[in-house]
Protein backbone atom coordinates (compact mmCIF):
# COMPACT_ATOMS: atom_id res chain seq x y z
CA UNK A 1 0.00 0.00 0.00
CA UNK A 2 2.74 2.59 0.86
CA UNK A 3 4.47 2.02 -2.50
CA UNK A 4 1.18 2.61 -4.37
CA UNK A 5 0.58 5.81 -2.40
CA UNK A 6 4.10 7.05 -3.17
CA UNK A 7 3.52 6.34 -6.84
CA UNK A 8 0.25 8.31 -6.79
CA UNK A 9 1.95 11.28 -5.10
CA UNK A 10 4.79 11.25 -7.64
CA UNK A 11 2.29 10.93 -10.50
CA UNK A 12 0.36 13.97 -9.22
CA UNK A 13 3.45 16.13 -8.80
CA UNK A 14 4.97 15.23 -12.17
CA UNK A 15 1.71 15.73 -14.09
CA UNK A 16 0.69 19.01 -12.44
CA UNK A 17 1.47 21.92 -14.84
CA UNK A 18 1.70 24.28 -11.86
CA UNK A 19 5.09 22.80 -11.00
CA UNK A 20 6.40 22.48 -14.58
CA UNK A 21 8.79 25.43 -14.31
CA UNK A 22 10.06 24.38 -10.92
CA UNK A 23 11.18 20.85 -11.72
CA UNK A 24 14.49 19.70 -13.11
CA UNK A 25 14.94 16.19 -14.47
CA UNK A 26 18.49 16.40 -15.80
CA UNK A 27 21.40 15.27 -13.58
CA UNK A 28 24.00 17.99 -13.04
CA UNK A 29 27.25 18.60 -11.15
CA UNK A 30 28.12 21.90 -9.48
CA UNK A 31 31.81 22.71 -8.92
CA UNK A 32 33.86 25.54 -7.46
CA UNK A 33 35.82 27.70 -9.88
CA UNK A 34 38.84 25.38 -9.57
CA UNK A 35 36.69 22.46 -10.81
CA UNK A 36 37.92 20.20 -7.98
CA UNK A 37 35.31 20.62 -5.21
CA UNK A 38 31.82 19.35 -5.99
CA UNK A 39 28.73 20.72 -4.23
CA UNK A 40 25.54 18.77 -3.56
CA UNK A 41 22.24 20.62 -3.24
CA UNK A 42 19.01 19.37 -4.83
CA UNK A 43 18.44 15.70 -5.63
CA UNK A 44 19.53 16.08 -9.26
CA UNK A 45 23.03 17.15 -8.11
CA UNK A 46 23.58 13.93 -6.16
CA UNK A 47 25.61 10.93 -7.25
CA UNK A 48 22.50 8.73 -7.47
CA UNK A 49 20.92 10.69 -10.32
CA UNK A 50 24.16 10.69 -12.28
CA UNK A 51 24.61 6.96 -11.75
CA UNK A 52 21.02 6.28 -12.86
CA UNK A 53 21.25 8.45 -15.96
CA UNK A 54 20.55 6.36 -19.06
CA UNK A 55 22.94 7.59 -21.71
CA UNK A 56 23.80 5.07 -24.40
CA UNK A 57 22.40 1.83 -25.74
CA UNK A 58 24.57 -0.29 -23.45
CA UNK A 59 22.95 1.20 -20.35
CA UNK A 60 19.52 0.64 -21.88
CA UNK A 61 20.33 -3.01 -22.57
CA UNK A 62 21.59 -3.49 -19.01
CA UNK A 63 18.49 -1.98 -17.41
CA UNK A 64 15.98 -3.75 -19.65
CA UNK A 65 17.72 -7.12 -19.53
CA UNK A 66 18.22 -7.30 -23.30
CA UNK A 67 21.13 -8.71 -25.25
CA UNK A 68 23.27 -6.40 -27.35
CA UNK A 69 22.40 -6.15 -31.05
CA UNK A 70 18.71 -6.05 -30.21
CA UNK A 71 16.32 -3.12 -29.93
CA UNK A 72 15.08 -1.68 -26.60
CA UNK A 73 11.98 -0.24 -28.28
CA UNK A 74 10.63 -3.00 -30.52
CA UNK A 75 10.81 -6.74 -31.13
CA UNK A 76 13.35 -6.49 -33.96
CA UNK A 77 15.98 -9.22 -34.08
CA UNK A 78 19.53 -8.63 -35.29
CA UNK A 79 18.53 -9.49 -38.86
CA UNK A 80 15.75 -6.86 -38.73
CA UNK A 81 17.96 -3.95 -37.61
CA UNK A 82 18.85 -2.87 -41.14
CA UNK A 83 15.31 -3.05 -42.51
CA UNK A 84 13.33 0.00 -43.57
CA UNK A 85 10.11 -1.30 -42.01
CA UNK A 86 9.30 -0.77 -38.36
CA UNK A 87 8.64 -3.70 -36.04
CA UNK A 88 5.94 -3.93 -33.35
CA UNK A 89 6.82 -2.24 -30.07
CA UNK A 90 7.98 -4.39 -27.20
CA UNK A 91 6.69 -3.98 -23.66
CA UNK A 92 8.03 -4.68 -20.22
CA UNK A 93 5.43 -7.42 -19.87
CA UNK A 94 6.60 -9.14 -23.06
CA UNK A 95 10.19 -9.15 -21.78
CA UNK A 96 9.14 -10.66 -18.45
CA UNK A 97 6.86 -13.20 -20.15
CA UNK A 98 9.71 -14.30 -22.44
CA UNK A 99 12.04 -14.69 -19.46
CA UNK A 100 9.53 -16.72 -17.49
CA UNK A 101 8.70 -18.90 -20.50
CA UNK A 102 12.36 -19.63 -21.21
CA UNK A 103 13.08 -20.37 -17.57
CA UNK A 104 10.18 -22.86 -17.65
CA UNK A 105 11.80 -24.48 -20.71
CA UNK A 106 15.18 -24.73 -18.94
CA UNK A 107 14.30 -25.20 -15.25
CA UNK A 108 17.59 -26.86 -14.27
CA UNK A 109 19.94 -24.54 -16.17
CA UNK A 110 22.51 -22.68 -14.10
CA UNK A 111 22.65 -18.90 -14.34
CA UNK A 112 25.51 -19.04 -16.85
CA UNK A 113 23.81 -21.75 -18.93
CA UNK A 114 20.56 -19.78 -18.92
CA UNK A 115 22.32 -16.59 -20.08
CA UNK A 116 23.88 -18.44 -23.02
CA UNK A 117 20.61 -20.14 -23.98
CA UNK A 118 18.45 -16.98 -24.06
CA UNK A 119 20.86 -14.80 -26.06
CA UNK A 120 19.41 -16.10 -29.32
CA UNK A 121 16.04 -14.72 -28.18
CA UNK A 122 17.47 -11.22 -27.68
CA UNK A 123 17.62 -11.44 -23.88
CA UNK A 124 20.56 -10.99 -21.53
CA UNK A 125 19.34 -13.71 -19.17
CA UNK A 126 18.99 -11.36 -16.18
CA UNK A 127 16.19 -12.55 -13.93
CA UNK A 128 14.43 -10.47 -11.26
CA UNK A 129 14.87 -7.23 -13.17
CA UNK A 130 14.96 -4.06 -11.06
CA UNK A 131 11.89 -2.55 -12.75
CA UNK A 132 9.67 -5.60 -12.29
CA UNK A 133 6.56 -4.52 -10.40
CA UNK A 134 6.64 -0.89 -11.48
CA UNK A 135 3.28 0.52 -12.52
CA UNK A 136 4.76 1.99 -15.69
CA UNK A 137 5.99 0.24 -18.82
CA UNK A 138 9.79 0.45 -18.83
CA UNK A 139 9.78 0.38 -22.65
CA UNK A 140 7.82 3.64 -22.76
CA UNK A 141 10.28 5.61 -20.64
CA UNK A 142 13.51 4.47 -22.31
CA UNK A 143 14.54 6.77 -25.12
CA UNK A 144 17.68 7.76 -27.01
CA UNK A 145 19.18 11.16 -26.23
CA UNK A 146 20.44 13.51 -28.95
CA UNK A 147 24.12 13.24 -28.04
CA UNK A 148 24.39 9.46 -28.20
CA UNK A 149 21.50 8.65 -30.53
CA UNK A 150 22.21 11.30 -33.18
CA UNK A 151 25.55 13.08 -32.91
CA UNK A 152 27.71 10.24 -31.59
CA UNK A 153 26.03 7.82 -33.97
CA UNK A 154 26.99 10.08 -36.89
CA UNK A 155 30.60 10.32 -35.71
CA UNK A 156 31.02 6.62 -34.87
CA UNK A 157 29.49 5.30 -38.09
CA UNK A 158 29.13 7.89 -40.85
CA UNK A 159 32.51 9.53 -40.28
CA UNK A 160 34.29 6.18 -40.20
CA UNK A 161 32.69 5.22 -43.51
CA UNK A 162 33.48 8.61 -45.04
CA UNK A 163 37.09 8.30 -43.94
CA UNK A 164 37.32 4.86 -45.53
CA UNK A 165 35.61 6.14 -48.69
CA UNK A 166 37.59 9.34 -49.20
CA UNK A 167 40.80 8.69 -47.32
CA UNK A 168 42.01 10.17 -44.04
CA UNK A 169 44.61 12.51 -45.56
CA UNK A 170 42.27 13.90 -48.21
CA UNK A 171 39.51 14.41 -45.66
CA UNK A 172 41.91 16.34 -43.43
CA UNK A 173 43.02 18.50 -46.37
CA UNK A 174 39.43 19.40 -47.20
CA UNK A 175 38.74 20.36 -43.58
CA UNK A 176 41.86 22.54 -43.48
CA UNK A 177 40.86 24.26 -46.74
CA UNK A 178 37.47 25.41 -45.40
CA UNK A 179 36.88 29.12 -44.89
CA UNK A 180 36.66 30.14 -41.25
CA UNK A 181 33.18 30.37 -39.79
CA UNK A 182 32.02 32.42 -36.84
CA UNK A 183 30.21 30.48 -34.12
CA UNK A 184 31.50 26.99 -34.95
CA UNK A 185 34.82 25.25 -34.52
CA UNK A 186 37.23 25.50 -37.44
CA UNK A 187 39.22 22.33 -38.00
CA UNK A 188 42.47 23.98 -39.12
CA UNK A 189 44.48 20.79 -38.58
CA UNK A 190 41.87 18.37 -39.87
CA UNK A 191 40.08 15.86 -37.66
CA UNK A 192 42.26 12.74 -37.67
CA UNK A 193 44.25 13.85 -34.60
CA UNK A 194 41.16 14.20 -32.38
CA UNK A 195 40.97 11.45 -29.76
CA UNK A 196 37.95 12.72 -27.82
CA UNK A 197 34.88 14.63 -28.95
CA UNK A 198 32.40 16.74 -27.02
CA UNK A 199 28.75 17.22 -27.94
CA UNK A 200 29.54 20.64 -29.42
CA UNK A 201 32.42 19.14 -31.37
CA UNK A 202 30.07 16.60 -32.92
CA UNK A 203 27.67 19.36 -33.95
CA UNK A 204 30.46 21.50 -35.42
CA UNK A 205 31.64 18.51 -37.42
CA UNK A 206 28.15 18.07 -38.86
CA UNK A 207 28.05 21.75 -39.85
CA UNK A 208 31.20 21.35 -41.96
CA UNK A 209 30.89 17.88 -43.44
CA UNK A 210 28.74 18.55 -46.54
CA UNK A 211 31.03 21.22 -48.08
CA UNK A 212 34.04 19.14 -47.02
CA UNK A 213 33.06 16.00 -48.94
CA UNK A 214 31.27 17.57 -51.91
CA UNK A 215 34.52 18.28 -53.75
CA UNK A 216 36.38 15.10 -52.88
CA UNK A 217 37.36 12.99 -55.89
CA UNK A 218 36.10 9.75 -54.37
CA UNK A 219 32.77 11.06 -53.12
CA UNK A 220 30.07 9.13 -54.98
CA UNK A 221 26.55 10.54 -55.57
CA UNK A 222 25.04 7.88 -53.33
CA UNK A 223 27.36 8.89 -50.50
CA UNK A 224 26.29 12.52 -50.79
CA UNK A 225 22.60 11.59 -50.81
CA UNK A 226 22.93 9.32 -47.76
CA UNK A 227 24.92 11.83 -45.69
CA UNK A 228 22.69 14.75 -46.70
CA UNK A 229 19.54 12.80 -45.79
CA UNK A 230 20.90 11.68 -42.42
CA UNK A 231 21.91 15.24 -41.53
CA UNK A 232 18.43 16.42 -42.50
CA UNK A 233 17.03 13.82 -40.13
CA UNK A 234 19.36 14.89 -37.29
CA UNK A 235 18.48 18.57 -37.63
CA UNK A 236 14.71 18.03 -37.95
CA UNK A 237 14.68 15.59 -35.02
CA UNK A 238 16.03 18.34 -32.77
CA UNK A 239 13.21 20.80 -33.46
CA UNK A 240 11.64 21.87 -30.15
CA UNK A 241 8.20 21.61 -31.77
CA UNK A 242 7.07 19.12 -34.41
CA UNK A 243 4.14 19.33 -36.83
CA UNK A 244 2.67 16.99 -39.44
CA UNK A 245 4.86 18.75 -42.02
CA UNK A 246 8.11 18.31 -40.09
CA UNK A 247 7.28 14.69 -39.24
CA UNK A 248 6.69 13.99 -42.94
CA UNK A 249 10.05 15.61 -43.70
CA UNK A 250 11.64 13.43 -41.01
CA UNK A 251 10.20 10.28 -42.60
CA UNK A 252 11.32 11.40 -46.06
CA UNK A 253 14.87 12.02 -44.84
CA UNK A 254 15.06 8.60 -43.19
CA UNK A 255 13.61 6.90 -46.27
CA UNK A 256 16.16 8.64 -48.51
CA UNK A 257 18.99 7.51 -46.24
CA UNK A 258 17.80 3.90 -46.36
CA UNK A 259 17.60 4.01 -50.16
CA UNK A 260 21.24 5.09 -50.41
CA UNK A 261 22.94 3.53 -47.37
CA UNK A 262 24.07 0.39 -49.26
CA UNK A 263 26.64 2.52 -51.09
CA UNK A 264 28.87 2.15 -48.02
CA UNK A 265 28.81 -1.62 -48.46
CA UNK A 266 29.29 -1.42 -52.22
CA UNK A 267 32.37 0.82 -51.94
CA UNK A 268 33.79 -1.34 -49.11
CA UNK A 269 33.89 1.53 -46.60
CA UNK A 270 31.64 -0.28 -44.09
CA UNK A 271 34.37 -2.64 -42.96
CA UNK A 272 35.61 -4.35 -39.83
CA UNK A 273 39.20 -5.16 -38.94
CA UNK A 274 39.53 -7.95 -41.48
CA UNK A 275 36.68 -7.75 -43.99
CA UNK A 276 33.86 -5.70 -45.48
CA UNK A 277 30.65 -5.92 -43.45
CA UNK A 278 27.91 -6.74 -45.92
CA UNK A 279 24.90 -5.68 -43.87
CA UNK A 280 23.56 -2.58 -42.14
CA UNK A 281 22.16 -4.28 -39.05
CA UNK A 282 23.27 -1.50 -36.70
CA UNK A 283 21.24 -0.85 -33.52
CA UNK A 284 21.82 2.91 -33.49
CA UNK A 285 20.64 3.28 -37.09
CA UNK A 286 17.60 1.14 -36.33
CA UNK A 287 16.85 3.34 -33.30
CA UNK A 288 16.15 6.26 -35.66
CA UNK A 289 12.76 4.72 -36.55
Amino acid sequence: MPSILQYKVAEYLLSNPTFSNGMMYKPMRIFEADQTTCFYHEMNTGELWNELQIADLKEQYDIMGLASNSCPSCVATFEDLGAVKSCPHCTGKSILDDLQGLRADYPTATTWQFINKVKEFGLAGIENLCWEGLQVDICQIICVDNLHGLHKMFKDHMMVWLTNSIGEDELDCHFMAQLHRVGTRNFDLGISHYLQWSGKGHRDLEHHIIPVIVGADRTQPGVMKAIHALLDFIYIAQYPLQSDTTLDALKTALSTFHKNKDIFVQNSSHAGTARVIEHMNIPKLHALH
